[in-house]
């Protein structure tokens, strides 16, 4: 057959043997599948699987096609990763609305200009400054430094610590008679290096030097005023204080936190001169008695000998043989054995306000004052109107300060019908222990018409804690049996603040020692040693140091030590001075002559300072350690 061709181009093709014109073009089947990365569907070739009916012009069966005609193919659409993101996003609104705000603040915080004003909304950082004056270049102490709205001082050394918000901030600093400073700074994330600032003064620098008047070391943090500027000392003690010009001194006011204020004359100069260096004084009051009066009073000053008070005023009845003040080892508490109006007593003042009470009397009654036990005074009374055959002729004593409650600790006890046939006992020396614990001998003593003397009886040494409690025997020494001696006791002398030795009184050769609640022989001690002069341990207010003298060639020589008397460094050279006290745990009192007391600091560093002439009586308390003023 032949072809036809036409003028437009179409084109009519016939197919022999066909019977029929084949079935146009089949148009491929569109699928959504998802969506691709551009949200397009996406077209696939692959055959229909018959999930959908296909239809035909021709109306044949489409599972079989003809043989020259091509498979099918279809578009089938398919949703990619971000399309499912989406999806879950429209299905969780309040997650995908959190999630938008964190992208937000990523995206921010990756931009310089952006980062730092979120990040101080919640982040601060510390920034160190130190503070100089521009021309002696020193540190320039009190200065008000400002940033972010907070406000801080500069220390002795020109410092100041300040937490600010991160970003880029002002600093302001101001301080009389400087210019004032507005500085941009740079808080950063990171904790920084200090920020060095300089500042330019409008008045005359003055230096000055503050120094500890007992120990003679510089005084740090201590605060220079004059008018209304002021300096604060750094670590060697050391100031410039900025002043007007118009005057050549000006009064000054020295401050310092233990210490007394002190007010002098500022030589207004820029030189260092010797006059504007101030020696201050602890804070505190040393008690003593004192007879410059001409009655016996209780007086007290300043550390350095300043500010004399009377504090009870003598009445003239007192012996000055017997009359005693003992202080407490912290100066809360003084004991006076004093007789003011015609009969001894035991008073007690109280140093926080000085005020008098009476701790113990009585008629015909004698006090023999033992000394302090941390707050508890100990004392012996001598009952004259109770006669030496019946208990309770002595009567040891504990009286504390504190709650104001008196004990009995112990008595003596005694036998017979009369003092020629009664055995009795007596208190030998009595020791106060660092931790409460008192020691005591308790000798006995016959009459002449007694049979057969003290034969029978014992001699003891024992031990009962400052409230009564924990009494016991230490050691008995019983006498010999056909013995006819008729008094006897046991001898002791300290070794330390918390031992002493005892001689047994029936053999010259025997010594035990007493320490830390063991009684044993010391088979070292000799009597040489025994006998020797010995030194009474005086323990600092916690009981961590001792203070005492020893005389060596014919002088004394202080020294200090542990808790138990040893490890002794010299304080003092060769001198005339002996121990007296402490004063906290950084100085001792020493006295001179038995009429001038000193202090000094306990390393011994500079010469004791005189306080101030005092009077001594005649009291002398054995091994005493309790507290200061007891020889």
């Amino acid at each position: 057959m032949a072809k036809n061709d036409t003028s437009d181009g179409d084109q009519n093709d016939t197919h022999e043997g066909a019977g029929v014109d084949s079935a146009p073009p089949e148009v491929p089947k569109v699928t959504p599948t998802g969506d691709t990365d551009d949200g397009d569907p996406e077209i696939t070739n692959e055959p229909d699987t018959g999930d959908t009916e296909t239809e035909t012009e021709t109306g044949s069966d489409p599972a079989e096609p003809a043989a020259d005609q091509p498979p099918e193919q279809a578009i089938v659409m398919k949703r990619g990763p971000f399309g499912r993101f989406a999806d879950w996003l429209r299905s969780h609104k309040k997650a995908s609305v959190l999630l938008g705000l964190l992208l937000i603040i990523i995206i921010l915080g990756a931009l310089p200009w952006t980062r730092y004003p979120i990040l101080g909304s919640f982040y601060k950082q510390t920034m160190n400054f130190a503070l100089t004056d521009s021309d002696t270049h020193k540190p320039v102490s009190n200065a008000s430094l400002s940033i972010a709205g907070k406000t801080v001082q500069t220390d002795g050394q020109g410092r100041a610590s300040i937490k600010a918000p991160v970003g880029s901030k002002t600093v302001t600093i101001t301080k009389k008679y400087y210019q004032t400073l507005t500085q941009k700074v740079f808080v950063p994330i990171r904790k920084p290096a200090a920020t060095n600032l300089v500042v330019k003064a409008t008045g005359r620098q003055v230096p000055v030097t503050v120094t500890n008047k007992i120990s003679g070391k510089p005084l740090e943090n201590a605060v220079v005023k004059v008018l209304d500027a002021d300096a604060k000392t750094d670590k060697d003690g050391h100031a410039t204080l900025v002043v007007p010009a118009d005057k050549a001194t000006q009064s000054v006011t020295v401050t310092a936190s233990g210490f007394n204020t002190l007010t002098a004359q500022l030589q207004v100069t820029t030189e260092t001169v010797a006059a504007n260096t101030f020696a201050m004084t602890p804070s505190g009051s040393v008690y003593f008695l004192s007879n410059l009066s001409g009655k016996l009073d209780v007086v007290k000053t300043s550390l350095d000998g300043s500010d004399r008070k009377t504090v009870l005023a003598g009445t003239g009845k007192e012996d000055r043989q017997t009359t005693l003040l003992l202080a407490s080892r912290d100066w809360k508490y003084l004991a006076l054995l004093a007789n003011r109006d015609g009969a001894d007593k035991l008073y007690l003042i109280d140093t926080s306000n000085d005020a008098l009470t009476t701790m113990d009397e009585g008629a015909n009654v004698g006090f023999q004052a033992k000394g302090w036990s941390n707050d508890t005074f100990i004392y012996t009374v001598d009952r004259q109107s109770v006669p030496s055959w019946q208990s309770g002729q002595t009567v040891l004593k504990s009286y504390n300060a504190a709650s104001k409650k008196l004990n009995q600790l112990d008595q003596t006890a005694g036998s017979g019908s009369s003092a020629l046939d009664s055995v009795h006992e007596f208190y030998g020396d009595v020791y106060i222990f660092p931790k409460g614990e008192i020691v005591f001998e308790k000798g006995m003593n016959a009459g002449p018409a007694h049979p057969g003397g003290l034969s029978g009886q014992q001699v003891t040494l024992q031990s009962i804690n400052d409230d009564g409690s924990g009494k016991k025997t230490i050691k008995t020494f019983p006498v010999p049996e056909a013995s006819f001696t008729t008094y006897i006791n046991a001898v002791t002398v300290p070794d330390g603040p918390s031992s002493l030795y005892t001689q047994d009184p029936y053999t010259s050769t025997t010594f035990y020692e007493y320490e830390d609640g063991q009684f044993k022989v010391d088979s070292s001690m000799t009597g040489q040693k025994f006998f020797a002069p010995y030194s009474n341990y005086l323990l600092s207010p916690n009981g961590s140091q001792t203070f005492w003298s020893e005389t060596r060639d014919g002088k004394s020589v202080l020294f200090a030590g542990d808790s138990k008397g040893e490890n002794g460094k010299q304080i003092a050279s060769l001198s005339d001075y002996n121990s007296f006290g402490w004063y906290g745990e950084n100085y001792v009192l020493a006295t001179k002559n038995n009429s001038e007391l000193y202090i000094l600091p306990v390393n011994g560093s500079v010469q004791p300072l005189k306080i101030s002439d005092y009077y001594r009586s005649g009291g002398f308390i054995k091994g005493y350690g309790g507290g200061y003023g007891g020889f």
